[in-house]
C-alpha cells in the first residue's frame, strides 16, 4: 500500500481534490444548522499569522472567522503558493459564554461560488475540535531517525512483541478512531503508556496499517472536550495569566471556565499521547495545536492549589509526559496561535522545581528512602488502612517518563530521575530486603497505621506489606508469576534510566530481562505488548 493511500484512508474521505492554490480571503464555509444558514467569509475573518515549517517545506496562513450568532470559530488555513487547504472548526468560548453541544449540522467549504468539499458532522461537542484538509501531509521523518534522536524511545522486536497487528477505525468528525470515550475506565488498554501500540508498533516495525492508525487517532484527539482557546488571544489559554483559573468547578478556582457534559470524558490518569508523534512525523502544526491544547488541559482540569501537587501518580506520569513533549516539539518561532517555546520551558522548569524541593530534597522516609511521590497515602482498600501506603506500579510510569525527559535533552532532570530510579533499583537488585520476587506490588504498605511512625528500611516495608496485603514468597530471587503484569513497567524505567547513565542500574536491568523471559516462557510464550517493547 503506498504512503498516500493509507494515510488518507486512516482519515475517511476528509481530504478532497486540490482546490487551485487559495488564498484565505477566497474561501467561504457555510454551516446549514437548525433550518438556517451561517456564513464565514475568509475576506473578514482576522489573520493570525502564518506557520512557517522549521524545515522550509511550507508556510501555512490561518485565518480565524467568527460569526456573531454561534460559538462557532471556522480557521482558514491555506498553504502559500501550493494547493493544499485545511479549514478547521472549533466549537468553545472561555469568555461569557453559555456553553451547549451542536446538534448536526453540514459544513460547506466554497472557492467563490464552486463547492469544494462538503462534510455532515453529526454533532459538535463544546471544546471540541475537527477539521477537513484538501490533503495529509506526507510522513517526512522515519521512525529509526525519531528513536535515534531519543525524540521518542527505542522499540525493538528483539523482545518478541505482540506480532498481532493493530487494526484500524476510520475516523469521522467528532469519533474517537477506536479510542476510549470514558478514559478513566480502569485496565490495561492499547492507548495507555509512554506511547499508544499503534504508535510503537509503527515504530517497531514500519507496519502501515499501524501509521494510519496512530493518523487517524490523532485527528480523534480534537474530539475530547479539552481544547480551551482564549478567544482573546486567538492561542491556548496562558496558564501564566491565570494561574488560578480552572475548569474543575465554580469553588475550585477563579476564573472558573463552564463545560457542558459531553459523550466523551478525558482522565489524565489514562491519558493517551495522542499528537506528538504525529507531528513529528509529518510536521503538520494542527498536531502541534492539539498537542499545546492537551498540555493546556491537563493543569485546567486541576482546581489551582492542586496545579503543584500529586493527585493519581501515573496521571501525574502523563500529564508530564504532554508538558514535556509540548516543550520538545515547540519550534523557536510560531505564530501569535500557539504558545512560544519560551513558555512551555517555563512550565516545564516550574515542574521541575515542585519535584525537586517536595521529593528530592525531603528527607522524611517516604521521600528519602521509598522514593515515592505519593500524597495522601491511600485510603481503606484492599484490606489496607488510609494513610499508609502508595502504588509502585504506577510510580514505575513518572520513573519512565523521567528517563525519557533526560533522554530528550533535559539534563536539569537528571536528579529527579536519579531519585525516582532509586525505588525502582531498591525493588529489584536482591540486595535492599525487598524481595524481587515482588518488585512491582500494587501496594507498598510504610507503615503500620496513619498514627505509626513511617517504615526505615526496605525490609521493614516488604514485612508491612506482606502481612497487610498476605503475601508470600518462596525464592525471594524468582519473579511471582502474577508480577508479570507489571514487571515490563519496572523494566521500561531501568531501560530508559540505564541510557541516562543512571548508577547501579546494570544488576537490576539483567535480572528483569531474565526474569521476563523466564515468565513470559512460563506463560507459553506470551508475548509483550510493543509499547513497553523498549531496548
Amino acid at each position: 500500500m503506498r504512503r498516500r493511500e493509507f494515510v488518507a484512508s486512516g482519515l475517511a474521505g476528509l481530504a478532497a481534490t486540490p482546490v487551485w492554490a487559495a488564498t484565505a480571503s477566497d474561501i467561504a464555509v457555510e454551516i446549514d444548522l437548525g433550518g438556517q444558514t451561517y456564513r464565514y467569509d475568509g475576506a473578514s475573518g482576522t489573520d493570525l499569522g502564518p506557520y512557517s515549517d522549521p524545515l522550509g517545506q511550507f508556510v501555512q496562513d490561518c485565518i480565524r472567522v467568527n460569526h456573531p450568532q454561534l460559538p462557532l470559530s471556522v480557521f482558514i488555513r491555506p498553504d502559500r503558493g501550493s494547493d493544499r487547504l485545511e479549514v478547521v472548526f472549533e466549537l468553545g468560548r472561555l469568555w461569557n459564554a453559555q456553553p451547549a453541544n451542536l446538534p448536526k449540522y453540514q459544513a460547506r467549504i466554497l472557492k467563490g461560488a464552486a463547492t469544494v468539499a462538503s462534510v455532515d458532522v453529526p454533532a459538535h461537542y463544546w471544546f471540541s475540535r475537527w477539521r477537513w484538509q484538501s490533503a495529509p501531509r506526507p510522513v517526512r521523518a522515519n521512525p529509526a531517525q525519531l528513536m535515534d534522536q531519543w525524540l521518542m524511545p527505542r522499540i525493538s522486536e528483539t523482545l518478541h512483541p505482540n506480532t498481532k497487528p493493530v487494526s484500524l477505525v476510520a475516523y469521522q468528525p467528532m469519533g474517537l478512531a477506536g479510542l476510549a470515550a470514558y478514559e478513566g475506565a480502569t485496565g490495561e488498554r492499547p492507548e495507555i503508556g509512554l506511547m499508544t501500540e499503534e504508535q510503537a508498533q509503527y515504530l517497531g516495525t514500519g507496519n502501515s496499517t499501524a501509521l494510519a492508525a496512530l493518523l487517524a487517532q490523532a485527528e480523534a484527539a480534537g474530539s475530547m472536550p479539552w481544547n480551551l482557546r482564549d478567544e482573546k488571544t486567538n492561542a491556548p489559554i496562558d496558564l501564566f495569566a491565570y494561574p488560578r483559573g480552572t475548569i474543575y468547578g465554580p469553588n475550585a478556582g477563579q476564573p472558573f471556565i463552564p463545560r457542558t457534559e459531553t459523550p466523551y470524558h478525558p482522565d489524565a490518569a489514562h491519558e493517551p499521547a495522542l499528537s506528538y508523534l504525529p507531528f513529528l512525523l509529518t510536521g503538520d502544526p494542527y498536531h502541534l495545536e492539539q498537542l499545546q491544547l492537551t498540555a493546556t488541559y491537563n493543569v485546567m482540569w486541576l482546581p489551582w492549589d492542586y496545579r503543584y501537587r500529586t493527585t493519581q501518580i501515573r496521571g501525574d506520569a502523563w500529564m508530564l509526559r504532554s508538558w514535556a513533549q509540548a516543550t520538545k516539539a515547540t519550534p523557536a518561532n510560531v505564530p501569535k496561535w500557539l504558545m512560544s517555546q519560551a513558555y512551555w520551558q517555563k512550565l516545564l522548569n516550574s515542574y521541575r522545581d515542585f519535584y525537586t524541593k517536595t521529593f528530592v530534597a525531603n528527607t522524611t522516609p517516604p521521600r528519602a528512602i521509598f522514593r515515592t511521590t505519593e500524597w495522601e497515602f491511600g485510603d481503606d482498600r484492599d484490606g489496607l488502612k488510609r494513610g499508609t501506603y502508595d502504588s509502585p506500579w504506577q510510580g514505575e510510569f513518572l520513573g519512565a517518563v523521567f528517563g525519557w525527559i533526560v533522554m530528550m535533552g533535559f539534563s536539569d532532570w537528571r536528579p529527579i530521575l536519579e531519585w525516582k530510579i532509586g525505588s525502582t533499583i531498591a525493588r529489584t537488585n536482591g540486595k535492599s530486603g525487598w524481595p524481587r520476587a515482588q518488585c512491582t506490588p500494587y501496594r507498598m504498605v510504610m507503615r503500620a497505621d496513619a498514627a505509626a511512625p513511617w517504615a526505615t528500611s526496605w525490609k521493614e516495608a516488604w514485612d508491612l506489606t506482606a502481612a497487610g496485603l498476605k503475601l508470600t514468597v518462596e525464592n525471594p530471587d524468582e519473579l511471582d508469576i502474577k508480577q508479570l503484569f507489571y514487571l515490563p513497567y519496572s523494566r521500561g524505567a531501568l531501560v530508559l534510566a540505564k541510557h541516562a547513565g543512571i548508577a547501579n542500574i546494570d544488576e537490576s536491568l539483567t535480572w528483569a530481562n531474565q526474569a521476563l523471559e523466564s515468565a513470559l516462557a512460563a506463560r507459553n510464550k506470551q508475548q509483550l505488548p510493543y509499547k513497553w517493547s523498549l531496548v
